[in-house]
């Protein structure tokens, strides 16, 4: 699940030339069987997506040869896989070519066709790594929890949550006030994952139910209606 965009930096005068780079790329995603998303993902959609921002450039030197001036265009396309929860930058690709010619905008055209071909391998292999980690990496969480009765019963869920979700590598308890608890949970997979679990039968039966009152990006906010488990 992958959203194509051209960077905000990208410069104006290559704005025709960058649309049709992200054209030449999506076709070449669809091809290869990514799912290509129409407009960003919001941070409160299940499931993770990636955004792929690009930016072409050119930078053209002239030099003399026998009275004939020669045009030298370098053309580079630079390509950013963004987590777009954190708008955290996983993993980098880059390409540049040289051509020759006159007319900058046509050279950039050809130039950047000749980029993404260059680039694509090396592309599509970062894309599934972080696709991979993005499911199954770790990461963290911050989970807020409502409607608790006391710091005991704070403490209390902290430990139940490390001792037996899957996934949950450690949970800390950075602050209880007014019946409201917000927790740093180090998670390996995706946060979707994690609450899935949490609301299956069995672990609401043993130790706590609750009500999922937003999920958006690695923020999960919930509350407690009972709990079972008691020290």
């Amino acid at each position: 699940r992958v959203f194509i965009q051209i960077s905000p930096a990208q410069r104006p005068e290559f704005m025709a030339a960058a649309v049709k780079t992200k054209n030449i790329l999506a076709e070449r995603l669809q091809q290869a069987g990514f799912i290509l998303l129409a407009t960003p993902q919001n941070p409160e959609a299940p499931g993770p997506g990636l955004i792929v921002d690009l930016s072409i450039e050119i930078s053209s030197t002239q030099s003399q040869y026998q009275d004939i001036t020669i045009t030298l265009n370098e053309i580079s396309c630079s390509i950013s896989i963004i987590r777009p929860s954190e708008n955290k930058i996983l993993a980098t690709a880059t390409a540049t070519t040289s051509l020759p010619g006159e007319n900058r905008l046509q050279v950039l055209e050809r130039g950047a066709q000749k980029c993404v071909a260059q680039i694509w391998k090396t592309l599509r292999k970062k894309l599934l790594s972080a696709w991979e980690h993005e499911l199954y990496g770790p990461r963290e969480l911050i989970m807020v929890i409502h409607s608790l009765h006391n710091y005991n019963e704070a403490k209390q869920i902290s430990k139940i949550l490390k001792a037996d979700v899957s996934g949950i590598q450690d949970v800390r308890l950075l602050k209880y006030n007014r019946k409201t608890g917000v927790y740093a949970v180090q998670l390996k997979g995706w946060p979707d994952f994690l609450i899935n679990e949490m609301s299956m039968s069995y672990f609401q039966n043993k130790y706590f139910s609750f009500t999922i009152e937003k999920v958006v990006g690695n923020k999960i906010v919930i509350k407690l209606n009972q709990i079972m488990c008691k020290n």
